[in-house]
C-alpha cells in the first residue's frame, strides 16, 4: 500500500513538472506581439496600449470597448508615438493620453 502512494505521489509531481510552464528547471518567460516603429517584435513586456485592426482605433488596456474586440483583430503598441505613427487614433471612450500611469 506504501508504495502505491509513494508512486502515485511521484506519478504527480512528474506530470505536474511536464505540464508547468518549467523547462529545464527554468521557468519560461512570457512573449508578447507588439508594434514598435512600425515593425510587429517580439517583447517580454506587455504593450500599453491595445488597438482594433479594422477601425485603426487604439485605446488602454482596461477600455471595456477593448475588452470585447475580437482577439484575432487586436493589435498591441508599446508607446503612444507607434500607435499614432501607424495610423490609428484614440478611444472616444477611454481617452488614452501619451503619459498615462495605470
Amino acid at each position: 500500500m506504501r508504495v502505491f502512494f509513494i508512486a502515485l505521489l511521484l506519478f504527480k509531481v512528474y506530470t505536474f513538472y511536464i505540464n508547468s510552464s518549467f523547462k529545464g528547471g527554468v521557468m519560461a518567460k512570457k512573449i508578447y506581439y507588439v508594434i514598435k516603429n512600425g515593425q510587429k517584435i517580439k517583447s517580454y513586456v506587455p504593450g500599453r496600449y491595445a488597438g482594433w485592426k479594422t477601425g485603426k482605433i487604439f485605446g488602454r488596456l482596461d477600455c471595456k470597448s477593448g475588452k470585447r474586440m475580437k482577439k484575432e483583430n487586436r493589435v498591441f503598441f508599446l508607446t503612444w508615438k507607434d500607435a499614432i505613427a501607424s495610423g490609428y487614433r484614440p478611444c472616444k471612450k477611454c481617452k488614452p493620453t501619451p503619459n498615462d500611469k495605470y
